[in-house]
């Protein structure tokens, strides 16, 4: 060995230890200024240095290496600002920088404190966080629900197709029975419990994050939460100064352009942020088009220990649907060789016969266009915006260069204003208001015709009469019973649209002629043949035989909560407020569309009864033009109050709480139908129904890794307006009783800096619940069931595990295994409808042990995200369903020899791709975004509907979306 090669060696021996001691490390925390959670996944750079990281699971991180000096080091992920501070590195030691994020927004806002939010490692309940960015780098415009599908026990799916039409269940319980609250403000129709996405369309582009609270959840209020609960919170006024401007363009015509812009704070405090949004498509299924606005408004002001939020919210939109269980049809129609030989895209209610649903699509000629859009009068279900935007309710619409008609189509407007008031009264006391309004307006359409008084052709004296009631009249040629709706015939443009040009050249002959050899008129004449002049009306104007209807809901909804917040000691806090409600639903039935006929006849029997106007008295009365109320009217008013209060203890180790709430809810019941204007009945008596909710939990920190949660509780729910009055009447049915649900969770976390996992088990019996429903006896009579004892057992594990495979690779993954069923065999007591007062009789209901459908009960996703450069990220997610049984009533297993679980669908696997890329261009930073929904375009059933044999052959389904592309690139500035 040479002595220069000695003297190098000696020399390097003695300078690494030097160099090394000439280096020091930076580590620290990077966390939600807010909440104070952990970030993981955020980027730490020293700037201008080639030395960096990212925080693990716990919200650490650690940069070694760097060399001695003065640096500025920054910390950043998406959805949040970036914050720089400098730090001074010294040699052989550690320097300690912590980081807390805010979320692109205010500080101090009321929106953020007045919403109950879980916490891990302290708030004793099954959870999940969905962040900004994760709705920005996986939705891809879909709606709202379907981000979902990646957390343990919840389902998601499009339903029909339509836009907004999704539907959500947690723990096999639908969104009737799920909690939805929006910036902590409950948005369950009041009537119904239901969730229409189509309203909250906007919600997902201005949204700060999402929690999904599995299970009776935290939230202080007597709400209904018996799957869980679901808290969005949209952004509150950003703090700092900028706008964005997004282009999305997609599969099936799809068009989204968005705009955004915060003000800062300005010179006055106030600081204001707003947003539009405008959105179009064609539609993955037929005639499922889009046309939708939305916007977004919200205002603070920070004065000292005050903080106010005022924030405006609507989203008016036009849609088509493919309706739901009109639309469904037994699987055999969906494959090859069968109605619609295998074109999963299908959206018709034809059956190969000429009476059926009456619901579908098709397109109709220019002329057809222009008469329908003069007809005289307009619907009065759209409020001024919707006018202005859409310039009425578009069940008429021109796409491209054709004129299409879906018969089945939603429209609908619902601004929603907030004002939140949040008040630090002391550093131990805090008090926190939000007073709101929502006014909804709009409805869906759908066919309709005389069902049991119709025209016929009498062969005997040549004459047009009325039959149904008409026990004099001789049958004739074309008599035969009347059907639900008539089915127009399939047009030749090979995609199972209808004819619609034919089916309005059959609606609008009026000539006085009879031919029994017309070709239009005897492919309809099971129903009703013939020409359209009926003598009883008019010699001369045309009698609609189907027309288009809108079913209008329109709503008045004010309230307000107020939650008082006070530290009884270190360890110890109370919270109590009260929750008040006041709700006015308008229902009605509106003619929007006559095809060609000039009016239509608002004759409706039922089981014997006449559901037309009872305010009708003459011939005149009953004739119906555009924008006239038919079938019903009515009004339904629920007033409700609640208060609620908890008590918690914290200590580093060891959190718990106690909770307790009541509600009333009143009823009423106004109708304007079947009721004279001077009878005095037209307003029913008030119901009044009591609800309360109590739960305890506990959750325990192991060590600094390591916890374990339980909680209990139980709800008494009160029962829903459409358990209360039935059948369109304003009689009270007295034998409505509250559902009981009880309530377990056991759960476990571990937080590591690589791994994190969270698991749990959950016990919920749904005891006596709700069901009422109307039927017919042979005799015609209408009948009322009410179900008592009907229990439903929902047993599942779930788990949550995210784990940091290597430097930039992540994988999210979740499981849950479930067994829902029914648990009992119960008794239905049966009371006449008109009779009520009469002795009632009893029927058995064959349940006990059917699994409960609707939902799969196991489910597994795995996604990875992988950001292999700076700026990019790849995010594909794997989803398996499976244990999916159709859903069903129970209340129709009314036969004991009948004990087999509705259809078990097959399992499915979905692939889902993702990819976004940050870049500046020009000085403005840049995002593009890329995805693919159903990658590899799989064929399953998304949603099912039991038949009498359980099996494939007669269950009804719709099939899954298949695979759809969604492109963008947005421009901050």
């Amino acid at each position: 060995m040479s002595k220069r090669y000695l003297f190098t060696v000696l020399l390097a021996l003695v300078m690494v230890p030097a160099l090394a001691l000439a280096q020091g490390t930076i580590s620290g925390t990077v966390t939600d200024g807010n909440t104070g959670d952990a970030l993981p996944g955020a980027n730490v750079i020293v700037d201008g240095q080639p030395y960096g990281g990212a925080s693990d699971l716990t919200g650490a991180y650690l940069i070694e290496g760097i060399p001695a000096g003065t640096y500025t080091v920054s910390a950043s992920v998406i959805g949040y600002e970036t914050i720089s501070m400098s730090a001074q590195v010294a040699s052989g030691v550690v320097t300690t920088l912590n980081f807390a994020l805010t979320s692109e927004a205010l500080e101090f806002s009321a929106v953020s404190v007045i919403a109950t939010r879980a916490k891990h490692r302290e708030t004793p309940v099954a959870f999940t966080d969905v962040s900004a960015a994760d709705v920005k780098e996986r939705l891809a415009s879909q709606d709202l629900p379907l981000i979902l599908n990646e957390t343990p026990g919840v389902y998601a799916s499009n339903l029909g197709g339509g836009s907004g039409d999704s539907r959500v269940n947690v723990r096999g319980f639908d969104q009737r029975n799920t909690a939805v609250l929006i910036n902590g403000v409950p948005v369950n129709d009041m009537e119904n419990g239901w969730v229409y996405w189509s309203n909250w369309d906007g919600i997902s582009d201005v949204i700060g994050s999402m929690q999904v609270q599995r299970g009776l959840g935290a939230s202080n209020l007597a709400i209904a939460s018996v799957g869980g609960t679901i808290n969005v919170l949209t952004t509150a006024a950003e703090a700092k100064r900028g706008g964005i401007f997004k282009q999305e363009i997609g599969s099936d015509g799809f068009i989204k352009s968005s705009f955004a812009y915060s003000t800062g704070r300005m010179g006055n405090g106030l600081a204001a942020s707003g947003a539009i949004v405008k959105k179009t498509a064609d539609g993955y299924a037929y005639g499922t088009w889009t046309d939708a606005w939305s916007y977004f408004f919200t205002l603070n002001k920070a004065m000292g220990n005050h903080a106010l939020d005022l924030t405006f919210l609507g989203a008016p939109q036009q849609h088509g649907q493919r309706y739901s269980s009109d639309q469904m049809h037994p699987n055999a129609d969906w494959q090859e060789g069968g109605l619609f030989d295998g074109d999963l895209r299908a959206n018709s209610g034809f059956n190969g016969s000429y009476d059926g649903t009456g619901n579908g699509w098709g397109y109709i000629s220019e002329e057809n266009y222009d008469m329908i859009m003069d007809q005289p009068g307009e619907p009065s279900s759209l409020d001024g915006i919707g006018k202005m935007l859409f310039g009425g309710i578009q069940q008429t619409k021109k796409i491209g260069d054709k004129f299409m008609i879906n018969n089945r189509t939603n429209y609908y407007h619902k601004p929603v204003y907030n004002l939140n008031w949040y008040w630090n009264i002391s550093k131990r006391t805090s008090l926190s208001t939000v007073v709101y309004g929502s006014n909804g307006f709009g409805g869906g359409t759908g066919p309709l015709n005389n069902r049991g008084k119709n025209i016929y052709w009498n062969a005997d004296d040549s004459t047009m009469v009325v039959v149904g009631t008409d026990t004099s009249y001789t049958p004739g040629a074309y008599n035969s019973a009347s059907v639900k709706y008539i089915n127009p015939g399939q047009s030749d443009e090979g995609d199972f649209s209808y004819d619609w040009d034919e089916f309005i050249a059959y609606n609008s002959e009026g000539d006085g002629i009879f031919r029994s050899s017309d070709t239009v008129s005897s492919k309809y004449s099971a129903w009703n043949a013939g020409n359209t002049i009926d003598p009883n009306y008019s010699t001369t104007e045309k009698r609609a035989k189907y027309i288009i209807r809108a079913s209008v809901n329109s709503h008045n909804w004010y309230g307000a909560i107020s939650t008082f917040k006070h530290q009884l000691s270190e360890s110890i806090k109370l919270t109590a407020g009260i929750d008040a409600r006041k709700y006015e639903g308008i229902h009605y039935r509106e003619v929007v569309n006559l095809l060609g006929a000039d009016y239509y006849v608002d004759e409706y029997y039922y089981g014997g009864k006449d559901y037309s106007n009872i305010n009708d008295t003459s011939p005149a009365d009953g004739m119906k033009r555009i924008g006239d109320k038919v079938a019903y009217h009515n009004v339904g008013y629920n007033n409700w109050v609640g208060g609620f209060g908890q008590v918690e203890h914290s200590t580093a180790l060891m959190s718990s709480f106690i909770s307790a709430a009541v509600s009333n809810s009143q009823y009423q019941r106004e109708d304007f139908f079947n009721y004279t204007d001077a009878s005095g009945d037209q307003l029913s008596e008030k119901a009044s129904f009591q609800g309360s909710a109590f739960k305890v939990g506990a959750n325990y920190n192991l060590s600094e890794k390591m916890n374990v949660f339980a909680n209990a509780g139980m709800l008494s729910v009160a029962p829903g307006f459409g358990s209360v009055y039935l059948n369109y009447v304003n009689d009270i049915n007295k034998n409505a009783k509250n559902e009981k649900v009880t309530s377990l969770e056991l759960g476990y976390g571990y937080t590591g800096t690589k791994l994190g996992i969270h698991a749990n088990y959950y016990y919920t019996l749904w005891a006596d619940k709700a069901m009422v429903k109307t039927g017919e006896a042979d005799d015609g009579e209408l009948l009322i069931y009410n179900i008592e004892g009907l229990n439903a057992q929902h047993t599942g594990l779930e788990f949550d595990v995210t784990a940091i495979l290597m430097k930039g690779l992540k994988l999210n993954a979740t499981a849950a295994f479930a067994n829902w069923i029914w648990q009992d065999d119960v008794v239905a007591s049966v009371t006449p409808d008109d009779a009520r007062s009469s002795d009632a009789y009893e029927i058995n209901i064959y349940s006990k042990d059917l699994h409960v459908g609707n939902a799969p009960q196991n489910q597994m996703s795995a996604g990875l995200v992988w950001t292999p450069i700076k700026g990019l990220r790849i995010n594909p997610v794997l989803k398996y369903i499976d244990k999916y049984y159709a859903d069903f009533d129970p209340s129709d297993r009314d036969d004991p020899t009948d004990r087999e679980d509705a259809f078990q669908l097959d399992a499915a696997s979905l692939l889902d791709f993702h990819a976004g890329y940050d870049i500046k261009l020009a000085g403005f930073p840049v995002s593009f975004g890329f995805h693919v929904l159903n990658a590899l375009d799989t064929e399953y059933i998304a949603d099912a509907v039991d038949g009498s044999g359980h099996t494939i052959d007669d269950v009804e389904v719709y099939y899954g979306l298949g695979r759809r592309l969604n492109t963008s690139i947005a421009i901050n500035f």
